[in-house]
């Protein structure tokens, strides 16, 4: 399987979940948890020494960007209308 692959299908595993944790709690505290969860990614892949724990870091990574649904929504809604536009197109990827 695909180094990029994995991340997209725990991603996708994640989803439904991330949703209903931001119905529930809201958006932002759904946005930090999914830093968090990529964070712990991060010292993952810094103290990683084998290709499980690499992919380890893969999957919890995927697991914490399941929120990246929210971002844009965050976004349009912290931003003025006039400038709404710039803000997204400058995060958009």
């Amino acid at each position: 399987m695909s180094d990029r692959r994995v991340p997209r299908i725990a991603q996708l595993a994640s989803a439904p979940l991330w949703g209903r944790f931001s119905d529930h709690y809201g958006r932002r505290p759904a946005l930090l948890a999914g830093l968090m969860i990529s964070a712990v990614a991060y010292v993952i892949f810094a103290y990683a020494s084998t290709l499980s724990l690499l992919l380890l870091c893969r999957i919890v990574q995927g697991l914490g960007g399941g929120d990246d649904r929210r971002r844009p929504g965050l976004r349009r809604r912290l931003s003025d209308p006039k400038d709404r536009a710039k803000s997204l197109a400058a995060f958009s990827g």
